[in-house]
């Protein structure tokens, strides 16, 4: 809820979204505290924390959800509110991602016991890379192309990222614990992706306020 209705609270000048900053802070301080100094049954059971391969993996899942969901939460609005897009048209133009991560994973399902998993995820991450400078360029009077095909492009790059990233987190976590850290990783993806959305928002409605600004300066009169 913080992040949710933060923006639209106006953050820390709202008393709600201090309310739940403050609940939250508590809940974080219980959470750790109990987790490292109970002897039965944590919240979290201690032998995630001690696996290596784990903790990377939820590391490099939280980072993705912060740059990759939070670039897509905004292209809707961009297509139907500036764009005038349809409903349909906006999701037929957005629909290449997915096409692109289900065809990357079946492809990542068949190689992947014959290439380096660290190879394929850094050819994940370098086709998410290309596919976010493509969306820098982004303007409000271009066709579908370069939508479709940086959309296209990220699908591949997202479907090389998740596979081996999944099969290289829960490779050597022992099966006592294995559908805690399953919890656990999409966990990560989603306290990501929503700080992430959190953030571009924020940082969208003060540009937006910016230009609105300088507009407002330069039709004034004299």
């Amino acid at each position: 809820m913080l992040l949710d209705r933060g923006e639209l609270k106006d953050w820390f000048h709202s008393t709600e979204i201090w309310i739940e900053a403050t609940i939250a802070g508590l809940a974080l301080y219980l959470f750790v505290v109990h987790t490292m100094t109970t002897s039965e049954r944590p919240f979290l059971n201690r032998d995630l924390l001690r696996d290596p391969n784990f903790v990377t993996g939820n590391v490099l899942m939280f980072f993705i959800g912060v740059i990759m969901f939070a670039t897509l939460a905004l292209q809707p609005t961009m297509l139907q509110q500036s764009m005038n897009y349809p409903v349909a048209t906006a999701g037929l133009v957005i629909a290449p991602r997915g096409i692109g991560t289900m065809a990357a994973m079946f492809l990542v399902g068949r190689i992947i016991n014959r290439v380096d998993i660290r190879l394929l995820i850094l050819s994940g991450l370098a086709l998410t890379a290309i596919s976010l400078y493509q969306m820098s360029g982004f303007t409000l009077v271009m066709g579908t192309q370069p939508i479709v095909v940086s959309g296209l492009v990220q699908g591949v790059g997202l479907g090389f990222v998740f596979v081996p990233l999944s099969t290289i987190s829960f490779a050597t976590l022992p099966r006592s614990v294995l559908t805690q850290g399953t919890a656990v990783f999409s966990l990560t993806r989603n306290i990501g992706s929503s700080i992430g959305i959190a953030i571009l928002e924020a940082l969208f409605v003060e540009n937006s306020q910016i230009v609105h600004s300088h507009l407002r300066r330069a039709s004034a009169p004299g």
